[in-house]
């Protein structure tokens, strides 16, 4: 099965504030998800636990799969990502 990969604006603007040579990396990961979302990824715990995390790097992105479709909805450096994932979490 291949999957429709959407990204969020907040990713859609992370990668347009790397260089050129990362953002190429960062697509040839993110490309990978349209065939196998669950392959090279982890289920986060809660109150993570709709999401997956996808190492890219020294980046981590944060998706969840949702009905035929994987959408990115937050990627940063591994080292804030899941403090802000959090936060965004408690506002829902």
């Amino acid at each position: 099965m291949s999957y429709n990969v959407l990204l969020s604006l907040a990713v859609k603007d992370y990668i347009r504030s790397q260089n050129r040579d990362r953002a190429k990396v960062i697509f040839k990961c993110l490309k990978e998800l349209r065939d196998d979302p669950l392959g090279n990824s982890k289920k986060l715990e809660p109150p993570l636990d709709r999401l997956r995390s996808m190492r890219i790097g020294g980046d981590r992105a944060l998706f969840s799969i949702r009905s035929g479709e994987v959408y990115v909805e937050l990627m940063d450096d591994r080292k804030n990502i899941y403090d802000k994932a959090k936060r965004i979490e408690r506002r829902k």
